[in-house]
């Protein structure tokens, strides 16, 4: 399940509490298709657009979905008030990361969450991903991009990632299992229709 960082992001305790390092300014992990950065001023444009007018992908893990109304202005201030405060940094890891093609195109964006959802840090995390438009998927940058934060993310000490998505979301249960992830779990009376997949560190060489 994607944690949305635009509409429905989880409340985490430290989200207030600022950077207990700083970050380095010009961060960015490298893989074979795709290069993760922070979400930067130059990113905000790309954000709204996909709020506004390429809107199918968040259908993908609420097929209910029917639209909401999006306040363009409220959401440009929060957004730069997280790259000003930088509040995407937290336990000791950007939990939000841009997902940009190596040539530079900006495509989507990539998250994490404590998960279960009462965890208090990252020990285990959940992960969410999005390329919202339609002419940069099936190309390989999703499954690139999971690896890549993946592996971020075991080295930060993560143990375990989970990717909870919707059984009819194909793309993403085939990158997760490119990536190494298993089925540990599917529907359920409390999420009926979708399906868990994890990754234990144990299962990294790093």
């Amino acid at each position: 399940m994607m944690q949305n960082d635009d509409t429905t992001e989880k409340k985490d305790p430290s989200s207030e509490a600022g950077p207990k390092e700083s970050p380095n300014e010009a961060f960015c992990l490298t893989g074979a298709k795709t290069v993760l950065r922070p979400l930067s001023g130059n990113d905000i444009d790309d954000r709204v657009y996909w709020n506004t007018v390429i809107t199918d992908w968040k259908k993908t893990d609420d097929p209910e979905y029917t639209g909401a109304q999006f306040d363009e202005i409220s959401y440009r201030k929060k957004k730069r008030e997280e790259i000003a405060k930088r509040k995407k940094w937290r336990h000791g890891v950007y939990v939000s990361l841009e997902i940009h093609t190596r040539n530079g195109r900006h495509i989507g964006f990539i998250n994490c969450y404590p998960f279960p959802y009462a965890a208090q840090d990252l020990s285990s995390a959940a992960i969410g991903i999005e390329i919202p438009d339609p002419d940069f998927r099936a190309q390989g940058n999703g499954t690139d991009a999971l690896r890549v934060y993946s592996d971020y993310l075991f080295g930060a000490g993560t143990k375990a990632i989970y990717v909870i998505t919707q059984e009819s979301n194909a793309p993403m249960i085939s990158a997760s299992l490119k990536n190494g992830f298993s089925v540990c779990r599917c529907g359920g009376s409390e999420h009926p229709g979708r399906i868990t997949l994890k990754k234990e560190k144990e299962q990294v060489k790093l």
